[in-house]
């Protein structure tokens, strides 16, 4: 029971009213319709008056800045902010309000602190990229590897880059094939395979055919760049002539590319 003067609130039938009876309160006009009364509103106070919470048409609460966008700060306004380990500080912005990102240290100087930098993963460590003296971004294409073939005469060239396991895949970024001769060799079609695969295996990428004209000391030879011919994941890499060249024909073969770890 209620003690000392304690206002106890009862319903029409006398019985006081609690969390359990259903303790409502309701204002003198329903939601959306002109204000009556004196009802009990969400409000503050000025520093000398009660103020209602002002809001729009349909509730949504109305924030309004003591000073206009874009001019003198008046008072202490709410400002996006945060703090330097002791004291707060607003977010800076220029004249259109864009914000204004400066590091710890000036462009060039040494890094100051844990600064914002951009960087990514390596799987396991964030990694700041690796730039020059100059700001240009370094970078390095992992797992780069090349290798060669030139047998003796009349000898089949070929040549592998071993598969590397797991999700690495082999990436051919140049190729070269070549014939000579140091005596008159017997006419003929020679094809070079790329392939996705081990030697006379796997899925054929690309194919380069040279000849030689009846000649001693003639040549033929094919080189390309820039290539970005990907493979299968933990798949070898091949780069070879399809048969043996004729008599006094040589033939070389070279590739070079990097390994994507997955």
């Amino acid at each position: 029971m209620p003690a000392g003067n304690e206002v106890v609130l009862v319903n029409s039938t006398g019985t006081e009213l609690t969390a359990a009876t259903g303790l409502m309160v309701r204002g003198a006009a329903a939601d959306g319709a002109a204000k009556a009364g004196n009802p009990v509103l969400v409000a503050g106070q000025d520093g000398t008056n009660a103020q209602s919470i002002l809001t729009d048409t349909t509730g949504a609460q109305v924030a309004v800045g003591a000073a206009a966008s874009g001019a003198a700060k008046v008072g202490a306004p709410v400002l996006c902010g945060g703090q330097d380990g002791t004291n707060a500080v607003t977010n800076l912005v220029d004249s259109s309000g864009r914000q204004v990102v400066v590091g710890g240290a000036a462009d060039g100087a040494a890094v100051a602190g844990n600064p914002v930098l951009v960087g990514g993963t390596d799987g396991t460590n964030a990694q700041s990229f690796a730039a020059t003296t100059g700001g240009q971004q370094v970078v390095t294409i992992p797992g780069t590897w090349a290798v060669t073939h030139s047998p003796a005469v009349n000898t089949q060239a070929t040549i592998s880059q071993a598969a590397g396991g797991g999700t690495v895949k082999n990436v051919c970024t140049s190729i070269i094939c070549s014939l000579c001769s140091d005596g008159a060799p017997t006419p003929e079609l020679i094809k070079f395979h790329l392939r996705d695969g081990a030697t006379g295996a796997g899925t054929i990428l690309q194919t380069i055919v040279l000849s030689l004209v009846a000649t001693s000391g003639d040549s033929a030879t094919f080189a390309a760049t820039g290539l970005n011919l990907v493979g299968t994941a933990n798949t070898a890499m091949t780069l070879e002539s399809d048969s043996a060249p004729g008599a006094n024909v040589y033939a070389a073969v070279a590739m070079s590319g990097y390994t994507l770890p997955s």
